[in-house]
């Protein structure tokens, strides 16, 4: 998941949005 290393670098908010949509069911 290079993207979303990237992305939490960049910005951890998109980061976070990212991560919370993806870990959901």
């Amino acid at each position: 998941m290079p993207i979303y290393e990237y992305e939490c670098e960049k910005c951890s908010a998109t980061f976070e949005t990212m991560q919370s949509v993806s870990a959901k069911p």
